[in-house]
């Protein structure tokens, strides 16, 4: 039986087609500017109802007090971080996961109290702005990750890699739809566990009808361009996630114009993954649980792994990851990243114990001190 490769790419292989780093989409949640409230309680860069301006002041207020408390953690484990909107994410979303006891955590309850006595929070709805500020994260991020493509050219390996060292999956972490545009540029088929069926857009049906011939892709942090919707027939009521053609000038809000079964969003904001370790909540539930059981799945039935643009920061990811190497049928993973000192420098402590640190590497991994852009079929083939 021929080997199975699959290729695992993180954001910094998009980084090359404009699409904004983690620096940059937290710089623009961090400043507000031009970034207004509409009154379908979505935000939007260059629009906005005026009268609506305050949510994102306190948005801001909010994101940059909580800040602050991170920073103070980092400063007192002496450990040097550069703060970021996952981290920011992660914090508030713990605040509403613990007044909801959805999943409650008593050591929160402190800092809770902390910002309701705040003196820039104290006369205000703590609730409230915790729950505009997850919204205002989920959108910027969410059209950030939107913006115009310069280049698809640092997938231009892709038919090789298919035909050389028989890629089967990919597994990407990015929201983006870079990928998504170069296979369907170069007619590579491929399925993303989305069905065009009875509705007028494709909706989430899962791999269990998958055609192998065809390439899988996992996307498994969601898309920019999937939306949780409520649907309404004659024989059947409930919410579906949907993938709705980006830049197609569609406002979800009025989705309903376009096919009368959906009634309409139950967020409004892109149905995207996002947040430090609250990933690994999301991983236990709806279409997201169906993805990661999806990327155990494909890692067991691989022989081969090539990761690239991944700085091995996502404990999910990487659980899955130390385990496949200790797989009987786990022939070698090949690491794509152009600073190995940096990689091992920002990563989690389990790549460092596990995966490569600055005195060995496990015997199952190759590493290649290169971009992902840059890479050639041989430079892989060659590997022993």
């Amino acid at each position: 039986m021929q080997m199975e490769t699959t290729l695992i790419v993180g954001s910094g292989v998009s980084y090359v087609s404009g699409i904004p780093g983690i620096k940059e989409i937290t710089s623009e949640i961090m400043s507000g500017e031009n970034i207004g409230r509409a009154a379908d309680g979505n935000y939007y860069f260059g629009q906005g109802q005026p009268y609506l301006k305050n949510h994102v002041s306190e948005n801001i207020l909010l994101i940059n007090i909580v800040s602050e408390v991170i920073t103070r953690f980092f400063d007192i484990v002496n450990v040097k971080h550069e703060i970021n909107y996952e981290d920011i994410y992660y914090a508030i979303n713990q605040i509403l996961d613990s007044i909801y006891f959805e999943y409650e955590n008593p050591a929160i309850f402190p800092f809770i109290d902390y910002l309701k006595n705040h003196e820039s929070i104290k006369d205000k709805n703590l609730l409230k702005i915790v729950r505009e500020t997850i919204k205002y994260i989920q959108c910027v991020v969410g059209q950030m990750a939107n913006y115009k493509i310069k280049t698809l050219e640092q997938y231009n390996l892709i038919p090789e890699l298919i035909d050389q060292v028989n890629l089967k999956n990919i597994i990407t972490l990015n929201h983006d739809l870079v990928l998504d545009k170069y296979l369907e540029a170069n007619n590579l088929k491929y399925f993303d566990g989305f069905f065009l069926d009875k509705y007028k857009f494709q909706n989430w049906k899962g791999f269990n009808d998958f055609d192998n011939s065809m390439l899988k892709v996992c996307k498994i942090h969601g898309s920019i361009d999937w939306y949780d919707l409520h649907i309404c027939t004659k024989d059947y009521e409930d919410n579906e996630v949907f993938k709705i053609p980006s830049n197609s000038g569609i406002y979800i809000q009025r989705i309903r114009d376009y096919d009368d079964q959906l009634i309409g969003p139950n967020n409004g904001a892109r149905h995207l993954l996002i947040g430090s370790f609250n990933k690994m909540i999301g991983y236990l539930g709806g279409v997201f649980e169906s993805l990661y059981d999806e990327y155990r799945k494909t890692l067991t039935q691989s022989s081969k792994l090539i990761v690239s643009g991944y700085g091995f920061g996502d404990k999910g990811i990487n659980s899955k990851l130390s385990l496949w190497l200790n797989l009987d049928s786990a022939v070698q993973m090949i690491i794509i990243h152009p600073s190995k000192i940096d990689l091992i420098k920002y990563s989690r402590g389990n790549f460092r114990n596990n995966f490569i640190n600055e005195n060995s590497i496990h015997p199952k991994i190759r590493f290649i001190e290169k971009k992902f852009e840059d890479l050639t079929i041989d430079e892989l083939t060659d590997l022993h």
